[in-house]
């Protein structure tokens, strides 16, 4: 749409975001500018600021007027100045716009003088045409009439009483992809398919009726089959006998309606996105603290069951303990999983090895109405993902599998080599298929599944799937599921090969470490009391010699009255006045024979990503058992000297 502007002094353009991006605007800073340039070109409309002096606004409407009668005028003025707009429409201005108004709101305006222009040109033009059809004059008419519409950039229609299409210019014939010839041939409403036409036929009826003008949004399929968005303004003609035809002045807006879609996807997007970064960011908080005072808890309850005798009273309640102790861990460990997103070692994978290495495993872990089905290739591309996500994708997905067959069922675990993933996931991928003949869901559940926090089981905590998704798509993989209401669901992972210059590795699994080799001396620094308290016990039992700091700048001090030298540091990562690998650092200064363990539950914080990845010391995360903790320092006192 074409638009002349008369700013004199104003803004580029009433409005803060400017004119739609589709318009061509001329900007013009005087009158006279501006009425020579609607006498040499045509414009679909013309905007007027509201002059400083508001008695020129009526000489420069006649003066426009003048120039250009048929071009619809419409004034901009501030709120404090509606009076003066207000006289500017009896002075033949068509509208005014205020400041305080939408700035929507000026451009339908503009849209609706430029609508009501294009129809009246239509009606002078079908009138011309209206005289008897073998006079040379009615020819030259309709071949002007004809000449004009398909000279318009905006589709054209004409219908009789029956919906019979009479007429339709070039512009029509390239939305839809078909010729003038063909859309004639066709009849009633034209190239339009069944369904639609009757939806048509309705519409249009109701303007026959009115006489009046109509504008609405409709969908109208093209020959390739894609679907066209359109804003159509329909208005009723009717020629020197009466009889009454319908014509018709399309808007394509199919790239609008897209483009608004796709924003609609992208904030819905980085909503997600800023929600998922402030839960790792609670979750790493919290976990850090739960994973504290589980170590205590855990810990005592295991050095408490092996300290009683098989037939004790109380051995059953400490049990009760452990396992509870061991369900806490296994939460905070998928609360971790959102806070640690740069954390993670991938690596070349074969997932036949790693998840056939999970059969026992998963058998155990799952209730026993539960049939697993393994289905792995012969062969399988490699994928680059760190092993323990893997494993924890297969976990969840299997776990909620199960619980989606109360009475029991069937759970394929299928890997496969595919050509593509979905869609953004371009090239060859492994695919890994969970699938259950379970309850199913619906649209709702199945769109919030992915949520954190979102659960529809009496005990869930709303993380399992939130934690696939986040491992999966952290490694450049997707997952997608297919669900029905009691036709069961299907979890599919895509993950892109990798080369086989990567070099596939079979997956290494911790081996318990023997009794230690001689007792040690091992140095403790830990801020919290109950779980200081707890290694140190628990390393005193293992037949060790211990020493114990709340923080870095007080072991200092410790080793420095002690004449020897310590063989082992377990040593928190995040500690008060010094920080776990600084201490480190100042130790391995005095006694650089010292051999560490770091030991943290916060695991997203930077400091603890560098002391797991940076190799110059062992990690364990917390929360560990005694019997954990004796066997990695057993296997670091094993390690020969550098």
């Amino acid at each position: 749409m074409r638009v002349a502007y008369l700013r004199e002094g104003a803004e580029n353009w009433p409005t803060p975001g400017g004119p739609p991006a589709a318009w061509k605007v001329a900007l013009f800073d005087a009158a006279d500018a501006l009425v020579s340039a609607l006498l040499g070109a045509d414009f679909d409309a013309v905007l007027l600021a509201l002059p400083s002096d508001a008695d020129r606004l009526t000489d420069v409407l006649s003066r426009v007027r003048a120039a250009a009668p048929d071009a619809p005028v419409l004034v901009a003025a501030s709120a404090r100045r509606e009076t003066e707009a207000e006289a500017g429409v009896a002075a033949g201005a068509a509208d005014y716009w205020l400041d305080t108004m939408s700035p929507r709101r000026l451009s339908f305006a503009l849209e609706r003088e430029a609508f009501r222009r294009r129809g009246a040109a239509l009606r002078r033009a079908a009138s011309a045409a209206s005289g008897p059809p073998a006079s040379a004059g009615g020819a030259d008419a309709r071949r002007l009439f004809e000449g004009i519409l398909n000279a318009l950039s905006a589709p054209v229609f004409v219908k009789d009483r029956g919906h019979r299409v009479l007429f339709v210019n070039d512009a029509f014939c390239a939305l839809l992809g078909r010729s003038r010839e063909d859309i004639l041939a066709r009849g009633e409403n034209g190239p339009v398919p069944a369904v639609q036409g009757q939806a048509l036929r309705r519409q249009d009826d109701l303007v026959f009726e009115s006489g009046g003008e109509n504008v609405h949004q409709e969908v109208l399929t093209d020959e390739h089959g894609l679907a066209h968005v359109l804003v159509t303004r329909k208005t009723v003609w009717r020629d020197a006998g009466g009889r009454p035809y319908l014509v018709g002045v399309i808007r394509d807006i199919t790239d609008l309606v897209k483009a608004v879609e796709d924003l609609k996807r992208s904030q819905e997007a980085l909503r997600r996105a800023r929600k998922l970064e402030t839960v790792g960011r609670l979750a790493g908080g919290i976990a850090h603290d739960f994973n504290n005072v589980l170590t205590a808890i855990a810990g005592c309850a295991n050095l408490l069951l092996e300290a009683l005798p098989p037939d004790h009273a109380a051995r059953e309640e400490a049990l009760e303990i452990c396992r509870a102790g061991e369900r806490a861990s296994d939460l905070t460990r998928q609360l971790l999983l959102f806070a640690r997103r740069p954390e993670g070692r991938p690596q070349a994978l074969d997932l036949r090895e790693l998840y056939g290495g999970m059969r026992k495993m998963l058998a155990r872990l799952l209730p026993a109405r539960i049939e697993l089905d393994f289905r792995f290739p012969d062969r399988l591309g490699s994928v680059r993902v760190d092993p323990g996500c893997a494993e924890q994708v297969l976990l969840n997905l299997a776990v909620n599998a199960a619980d989606a067959m109360p009475e029991g069922g069937r759970v394929i675990i299928e890997l496969a080599d595919v050509d593509a993933g979905p869609a953004g996931l371009a090239g060859p991928c492994v695919r890994l298929s969970v699938c259950d003949d379970g309850v199913g869901m619906d649209e709702p559940t199945r769109a919030a599944i992915f949520e954190p926090f979102f659960t529809t089981k009496p005990e869930g905590t709303g993380l399992g799937l939130a934690t696939v998704r986040g491992a999966v798509t952290d490694s450049g993989g997707a997952v997608v599921v297919e669900s029905l209401p009691d036709r069961g669901s299907t979890f599919r992972v895509f993950w892109p090969r990798c080369s086989r210059d990567d070099g596939a590795q079979p997956v290494r699994r911790p081996q318990k470490a023997g009794r230690p080799p001689r007792r040690a001396r091992v140095l403790v620094v830990e801020d919290d009391d109950a779980v200081r308290r707890f290694v140190v016990r628990s390393l005193e039992r293992a037949g060790h010699e211990v020493l114990a700091a709340a923080d870095g700048l007080a072991a200092l001090r410790l080793c420095g009255e002690q004449k020897a030298p310590v063989d082992v540091a377990v040593v928190d990562v995040i500690l008060p006045r010094l920080l776990g690998p600084e201490f480190v650092e100042r130790l391995r200064e005095r006694q650089p024979g010292a051999k560490i363990l770091y030991v943290s539950g916060q695991l997203s914080d930077p400091a603890v990503q560098a002391c797991t990845t940076s190799g110059r010391g062992a990690f364990l995360p917390k929360p560990f058992d005694a019997s954990l903790l004796a066997q990695r320092v057993s296997a670091l006192l094993a390690e020969p000297d550098k």
